[in-house]
């Protein structure tokens, strides 16, 4: 995204995926999903980034 997280979720309130959540994913079958919401990322220099990004990537490996 090119806006911080708090200004998507509480001006948009994550409309979006709400409405993914209930039109894909809940008429296939796929009832709870976690999201996580991540900006201004590509502003950061790699070294700054690299705790959310191994954050997420952590996160992603506990599904399995």
């Amino acid at each position: 995204m090119y806006m911080p997280t708090i200004i998507y979720r509480w001006y948009f309130r994550a409309n979006r995926i709400e409405a993914l959540e209930r039109n894909l994913l809940g008429t296939i079958g796929i009832a709870s999903v976690d999201e996580t919401f991540t900006g201004l990322i590509r502003n950061m220099n790699p070294v700054d980034a690299a705790k959310p990004i191994a954050g997420l990537n952590h996160s992603g490996n506990e599904a399995e």
